[in-house]
């Protein structure tokens, strides 16, 4: 689910991530995921497409941790 103010029709999700990572925007994204192998997949896949090949910051949960956080 993407939240904005704009009126847009289309939304491509794959490259407004890839531009967030590449201008090391990172922290402007909370990305949840269903499993940890899948954050450990996507923190990997981040890191390499980061600039320098490093990233200070990633919001990535999982559902449960997450939800956990906001119960909290």
């Amino acid at each position: 689910m993407i939240l904005t103010k704009c009126k847009t029709k289309s939304i491509d999700l794959d490259f407004i991530i890839y531009e967030k990572i590449k201008s090391g925007l990172l922290k402007e994204l909370l990305l949840i995921v269903p499993t940890n192998r899948k954050v450990r997949h996507f923190k990997r896949e981040i890191v390499s497409l980061s600039p320098n090949g490093t990233s200070h910051k990633i919001n990535l949960e999982t559902i449960g941790t997450y939800s956990t956080n906001l119960f909290f």
